[in-house]
């Protein structure tokens, strides 16, 4: 796997379907738009940027320091011009004084002011809910929540990317183990404590082994990151964020000749 955070189609939120079978639209717009994050986290498993773009988040792992960096970018969305860290947040066992201590953290997500933080951690198989201090301030980090994704036969042991609707009522996890994305009901938006009992879909035959999910801005289309398949899976959504109701399958765009390991797919704000 290549030690990069690679974006590969950040212009386009809303990728074109031409027909059931191929994902068109897509440009791939070279090595020099992949950022090298060799020397601060040699795996890196979720990235999220905020709103305007101009910061990105990258979360994973460097030996035994398991952490969230934040990067300011000179243009937005444009990690070609990702300048050096500017912050960056111990999350493992072995870091002091850390809001939250988990091993293999694969998935970063925020609420949708960025005054909240999640992070899905694979010691303890749980999504951790962070408060910050200021929006997208990683150095004010206290931990306020968690949700175990293993304790229901809907959830999934090995949880990766995850993400919320537009208004912070339902979270969704890529179970990598099982092969299906799990979903929730908040009923007090973006706490994830509140959460009911989880409902599944499965992405065994489409995205095995799913790493990352994410949705379009009006949650009509659905994206997942295939962890075996080096592709990312798209579906329709005939109910917008309704995983329990008519979901189609649409094709595939691979990004095996970019990196063979992908684990995670974000869009700009703009599409």
């Amino acid at each position: 796997m290549f030690k990069k955070l690679i974006i590969f189609f950040y212009i386009f939120l809303n990728i074109i379907l031409l027909n059931p079978k191929v994902i068109a639209g897509v440009t791939y717009l070279g090595i020099g738009e992949a950022f090298d994050t060799t020397s601060d986290n040699a795996t890196p498993a979720g990235i999220h940027f905020n709103t305007d773009g101009t910061k990105v988040f990258v979360v994973g792992t460097k030996d035994f320091d398991d952490e969230v960096n934040e990067y300011s970018l000179t243009t937005a969305f444009d990690i070609s011009t990702t300048q050096s860290i500017t912050r960056r947040l111990g999350i493992g066992t072995t870091e002091l004084g850390a809001p939250m201590a988990d091993l293999h953290p694969y998935g970063i997500t925020f609420n949708g002011d960025g005054t909240k933080l999640y992070i899905s951690g694979n010691e303890n198989n749980k999504i951790f809910e962070l408060d910050l201090g200021s929006a997208f301030n990683i150095s004010s980090a206290t931990q306020v929540g968690e949700l175990a994704t293993n304790v229901h036969a809907n959830g999934d042991p090995t949880p990766c990317g995850l993400t919320f609707n537009n208004d912070g009522t339902k979270l969704f996890l890529a179970g990598f183990h099982n092969h299906r994305i799990v979903y929730w009901s908040l009923s007090t938006p973006y706490e994830v404590e509140t959460a009911g009992n989880p409902g599944a879909f499965s992405v065994t035959s489409t995205a095995n082994k799913p790493r990352d999910v994410d949705f379009n801005s009006d949650g009509t289309k659905m994206y997942v990151v295939s962890g075996t398949g080096d592709h990312i899976a798209a579906f329709d959504l005939d109910s917008a964020f309704d995983l329990s109701g008519t979901v189609t399958h649409r094709g595939n765009y691979s990004v095996n000749s970019q990196d063979n390991q992908p684990f995670t797919v974000e869009f700009s704000s703009n599409g």
